[in-house]
């Protein structure tokens, strides 16, 4: 961890993006040109500055038209780089932030933003997030729901596979894991998507693979038959890669050597696929 108190915004990509849309430099259209929506961005980041000012933390500020502006690239550099010890206020106002302008809007890039936090705090602050666990869990499961994105996905996976520690540790939402895994994608979805899609389904069965060896008896009877069937059925396709099938293959293995076929499982399916790779 860096000693000094004083971060210097290093980061790019949605960062600086969301920074050109709020200075009125962005190529699209966007609530955040909205006067009350700047204005609430404005006292987001009079509250924010405040939380860290306390600690002992200060980050470069703007001006614009009279309201402080947080460079968008220092939120994470802090996250990750220095001790906070209120994660969790300032996690609150950001999140407050970027779903009020999410239900503005209707687009993507405040769940792309929030998410991209989410992973710094994750990253930087673990032994802090205890009572941010669920809520963190809750805003994966939530972000883009039932819209197929490709970098929101690859985004969720990210702070999944951040929150779990590689799928070691899934409490306090052992119950709803494994429904999320079941149904976070399809496969139909992800190969439509080309090599992309592919490398985030890769990701997505390794995740898979580690919660199921380490908890595998926290994860619903109905939850693991549906993930058994679901990649059996993926092994038994034509027009899937080798490297796709062996993956799915280590995946029941996986199923056999640390757990149990589960009754209520298609047992016809899961054999074909064995027979079939």
């Amino acid at each position: 961890m860096a000693s000094a108190n004083h971060v210097e915004p290093k980061r790019s990509g949605w960062f600086s993006r969301l920074q050109k849309i709020v200075f009125g430099t962005g190529q699209e259209g966007n609530p955040l040109q909205i006067p009350a929506n700047r204005e609430l961005l404005k006292q987001s980041c009079h509250h924010i500055a405040s939380l860290l000012q306390s600690e002992g933390i200060t980050i470069p500020a703007r001006d614009k038209e009279g309201g402080l502006l947080i460079p968008t690239t220092s939120i994470c550099d802090i996250f990750e780089n220095l001790h906070v010890q209120k994660v969790g206020p300032i996690w609150k106002v950001i999140r407050h932030t970027f779903e009020t302008l999410q239900n503005t809007d209707g687009s993507r890039w405040p769940h792309t933003f929030l998410l991209e936090v989410m992973c710094s705090i994750i990253k930087g602050q673990y032994s802090h997030i205890n009572i941010l666990r669920s809520e963190f869990f809750t805003v994966i499961s939530q972000a883009g729901q039932g819209d197929f994105y490709l970098p929101l996905l690859r985004l969720r996976m990210q702070a999944l596979t951040l929150l779990t520690s590689n799928g070691r540790t899934i409490a306090p939402f052992h119950d709803e894991i494994g429904p999320l895994l079941e149904s976070i994608v399809s496969f139909e979805e992800l190969k439509a998507a080309g090599p992309e899609g592919i490398e985030v389904f890769l990701v997505l069965v390794r995740l898979v693979i580690e919660v199921i060896k380490y908890n595998f008896t926290q994860i619903q009877e109905s939850s693991m038959a549906g993930l058994i069937e679901a990649y059996s059925s993926v092994v038994q396709r034509r027009d899937v890669s080798v490297q796709i099938m062996a993956a799915c293959i280590s995946l029941l293995d996986v199923v056999v050597r640390y757990g149990y076929f589960p009754p209520s499982c298609n047992l016809k399916v899961f054999l074909s696929a064995l027979c079939h790779a």
